[in-house]
């Protein structure tokens, strides 16, 4: 009994149930790729934005400036000069003696009524010396204001009327006071001179004058 040789069978091509006959495996048409272009790609140009309407900024070097000092156009502004230390200490030295001429002038009316009422009517000091020194008050108030303004010549005169005063009241209250109480009463005037003096001085030393005299400059120029 031999053994039957398979692989000498031809595969059937009529199936067994009746069909079509069969016609292989499905034929598929190969794909069509489009032929690769030898360019580089196309892409649209860029926007133009054109210059700023603000113009281009100059960035230039600054300009020179002093050592120690920002250049101009920083927000840098020259300050105005300081007012030296004499026409501070004038000022000042104008203030106080206001006070004191305020605080003697009720002294001296209060002291004369009592010399009123012990001696007579005549012994005091009359009621004009009270209205010459409120006047002179006022006239070292403005001495002061002015003279930190630059002008010197407002309490000069205050200057000049105060050391005047206080020649009087040291004659005055030489001759009507006691004795006993003449040394004392003497003071007050005397520092009133001494004031005067002191302020007064102050205004002619080199630096006052030429302060005040670069501030009358400009007023000068301008009338």
């Amino acid at each position: 009994m031999t053994t039957p040789e398979w692989d000498a069978t031809p595969p059937p091509t009529d199936p067994p149930y009746g069909g079509p006959p069969y016609a292989g495996p499905p034929q598929y048409p190969a794909p069509q790729y489009p032929a690769p272009q030898d360019r580089a790609p196309q892409y649209p140009a860029p926007p133009s934005w054109g210059a700023p309407s603000w113009g281009a900024p100059s960035w230039g070097p600054p300009p020179y400036a002093p050592p120690g000092y920002p250049p101009p156009g920083w927000g840098w502004a020259p300050s105005a000069p300081q007012r030296p230390g004499p026409v501070i200490g004038a000022a000042v030295l104008a203030f106080a003696s206001t006070l004191l001429v305020l605080l003697g002038t009720v002294y001296a009316m209060a002291f004369s009524a009592l010399l009123s009422l012990s001696r007579g009517p005549d012994s005091g000091v009359g009621t004009w010396v009270a209205v010459v020194q409120l006047a002179l008050a006022a006239l070292l108030v403005v001495g002061g204001v002015r003279t930190l303004g630059g002008d010197r010549r407002w309490q000069l005169g205050a200057a000049a009327v105060q050391l005047a005063m206080s020649v009087y009241w040291v004659v005055v209250l030489t001759d009507i006071a006691p004795s006993t109480v003449s040394g004392s009463v003497v003071v007050l005037p005397l520092l009133y001179g001494a004031l005067a003096l002191v302020a007064g001085g102050l205004l002619f030393l080199p630096d006052a004058r030429a302060w005040t005299a670069r501030r009358a400059a400009p007023a000068d120029a301008g009338g």
